[in-house]
């Protein structure tokens, strides 16, 4: 499952992908996840001004991500529910990364992520790299 960031950088093409990243993202024999919720991220960060796409059409990102064979994950109602029971680390509040490393864990999916709190939830059984 891929954070946030690391779609939009994947959609970008942009050269901020650690190698690792990038191999496992173009690697065929990868499933490749975004979550809606990164979708939700994007639209209310963008409205707020707190995300700069200007090199993208913020509505082109989904057919985008299609392209490059990235498969959608919806947020069901009990993901929703269930993320109350993600421990809170270390005063991180974000609320998009808590939900998206929420769903890593209780899916099992490995979250390709550069952001140094992910190292906080792996003893909560969060598997990820950069």
């Amino acid at each position: 499952m891929l954070d946030t960031h690391t779609m939009l950088w994947s959609v970008a093409k942009s050269g901020k992908l650690s190698d690792r990243a990038r191999g496992a993202i173009t690697d065929g024999g990868n499933r490749v996840f975004v979550s809606s919720v990164s979708f939700w991220e994007i639209a209310i960060k963008h409205n707020l001004k707190k995300l700069e796409l200007p090199n993208i059409d913020i509505l082109k990102i989904p057919s985008m991500c299609k392209t490059m064979g990235f498969e959608f994950f919806d947020l069901s109602p009990v993901d929703a529910l269930e993320s109350f029971q993600l421990s809170r680390r270390d005063g991180h509040k974000d609320p998009f990364d808590r939900m998206l490393v929420h769903l890593a864990i209780r899916h099992s999916y490995t979250l390709v992520t550069c952001d140094p709190k992910a190292s906080l939830y792996a003893v909560d059984g969060l598997e990820y790299f950069w």
